[in-house]
């Protein structure tokens, strides 16, 4: 295989980003939110992947009439800010098999967080054993202190987590 084919390849890898964030939107327009979740963090699998296989390749040399570095920010802008703003600040109780118990929404990631809290505790839906949370915006030290405080376990959050989270 020749270094301009392996150069395109890259660029076509860093493209599946772009599908796998629109497969994302499409699921959360049709309120599957499970299914939106598992869509981007595969779109953020391919887009931790992209530039270090771009630096080996050498993309800006053997593939430099493709900007590859538009087209990341274009997937970065549909992942991170886009569809996150779309769903705005939802976050879900769903059990180890993705199907959703409860979902809550709020102008406010934390006050998300605290209305499905509240809800799947007052209606006794959390099982910590068999469950997960997932947040769609940033998880930081006080929306995982209240997870941990179900004892639930596991968080999926759209973006990265602060420092101390």
């Amino acid at each position: 295989m020749t270094n301009e084919l392996r150069a395109l390849f890259v660029h076509l890898f860093t493209a599946t980003g772009a599908v796998f964030a629109m497969l994302a939107m499409l699921a959360a327009v049709d309120g599957k939110w499970s299914t939106m979740f598992v869509w981007l963090v595969i779109a953020f699998i391919v887009d931790g992947i992209d530039g270090p296989l771009a630096r080996k390749y050498n993309v800006k040399t053997f593939a430099p009439q493709y900007d590859g570095y538009l087209l990341d920010l274009i997937i970065d802008y549909l992942t991170y800010v886009f569809i996150p703003a779309f769903a705005l600040f939802k976050s879900g109780l769903f059990d180890k098999d993705g199907s959703i118990i409860n979902v809550k929404e709020d102008v406010g990631r934390h006050n998300a967080l605290d209305k499905l809290i509240g809800n799947a505790l007052l209606n006794e839906q959390v099982d910590p054993n068999n469950q997960f949370i997932t947040c769609s915006g940033r998880l930081n030290f006080e929306l995982i202190q209240k997870v941990l405080m179900i004892n639930i376990g596991v968080v999926i959050g759209v973006g990265a987590p602060t420092s101390l989270a």
